[in-house]
């Protein structure tokens, strides 16, 4: 589940840094609206082939779209999850 939260503030900051809509996002992949939400909140159970077209979409590599940012300024915000473990 640790996994799946970073995802969703990965995905959740890239969406903002590239402003690019929630809707914008789920029309480009095929996703609903609220797999979209359960996609940024670490609801939504990604595929390796879900994970390699997000990643894609955004330009990165599906390591970076797993990896717990070094920047840990940009998780901080209205929406950003955080896990206390």
């Amino acid at each position: 589940m640790q996994t799946a939260r970073i995802i969703g503030n990965n995905c959740k900051f890239l969406l903002n840094k590239n402003s690019i809509s929630k809707e914008t996002f789920a029309s480009a992949l095929g996703y609903s609206a609220g797999d979209v939400e359960k996609l940024c909140d670490g609801r939504l159970y990604t595929t390796d082939q879900d994970l390699k077209e997000i990643a894609d979409y955004f330009h990165v590599s599906t390591e970076e779209l797993c990896t717990d940012g070094k920047e840990k300024q940009r998780y901080i915000g209205k929406g950003f999850v955080h896990c206390m473990n």
